[in-house]
């Protein structure tokens, strides 16, 4: 019989494999890279949307050192690890990260961020492995279309973040406060952008509150492996509950969208 430490072992390896077949493939130039980026500007659900922002954004290198505010810039996993090799920390401290994107695959420097702050960030399009975040701050961030494996959130603070129930990968990934990642997503409840977008609140309300179960489910299997017990039972208590609350929320939408009665669109 196999036992669970050689279960995880062979689940930690084909992890790996899976990182280094898909770091080996993506070929992709930056500027590649940047178009496909058409979060802030298209997906009117993700806390970055911003029709009128500056695009596209520039490659630049990180600013760990000195100044270390980086603003409006694609900050690569590339750069990052030329950057660490001369770098006498191996923690990233106290910078500042605002409208930046993080590209490619950062499982080879592996860096660990302490009290920094994430503004309006966008995590998609890139991975990492055994990354630590320890009291960091994210605001109205994007962890859509990203693969964190093996890594750490701690003590830190989300504000209006948003997430994927399917394209938020979070695989072996500890929270030490996991309820209030999932608690503080992001929602926009502008009508108009609701309405330009052929959508109500009560449908993305609804389409949420899925998500906020799928996320939970991730974090309590991660949780049962590894973690603290504390987190372990307030994720599990969060995941029983907002089960309950997807079902209403679902079972309240189905009905007001039942023939006779208004438009869905129309009731909020």
């Amino acid at each position: 019989m196999i036992s669970r430490h050689e279960k995880n072992q062979i689940r930690r390896n084909s992890r790996k494999a899976r990182l280094q077949s898909k770091s080996s493939s993506e070929s992709l130039s930056t500027v590649s890279c940047i178009n496909k980026r058409d979060k802030r500007f298209k997906s009117y659900f993700e806390p970055i949307f911003n029709p009128t922002d500056e695009w596209p954004f520039s490659e630049a290198p990180w600013r760990i050192l000195g100044d270390k505010r980086n603003y409006h810039s694609v900050l690569t996993a590339r750069n990052l690890l030329v950057q660490l090799a001369n770098f006498d920390r191996e923690v990233i401290q106290s910078a500042s990260f605002e409208s930046c994107d993080f590209d490619g695959d950062f499982s080879q420097s592996s860096p660990s961020f302490k009290k920094c702050v994430f503004d309006k960030c966008d995590f998609g399009l890139s991975s990492w492995r055994r990354a630590r975040f320890k009291g960091c701050t994210f605001i109205r961030t994007s962890f859509s279309l990203s693969t964190f494996v093996d890594c750490e959130f701690r003590d830190c603070k989300f504000i209006e973040i948003g997430f994927s129930g399917n394209e938020t990968i979070l695989d072996g990934t500890l929270f030490t406060n996991p309820t209030e990642f999932i608690s503080n997503v992001y929602l926009n409840e502008d009508p108009e952008i609701l309405r330009k977008n052929g959508t109500s609140l009560s449908y993305q309300s609804m389409r949420l509150d899925g998500t906020k179960v799928s996320i939970s489910r991730t974090l309590l299997a991660n949780l049962a492996v590894s973690g603290e017990e504390k987190s372990y039972y307030a994720i599990l208590k969060f995941n029983q509950r907002q089960s309950l609350i997807a079902k209403m929320s679902n079972n309240r939408y189905e009905l007001a969208s039942k023939p006779g009665l208004d438009k869905e669109i129309q009731l909020v």
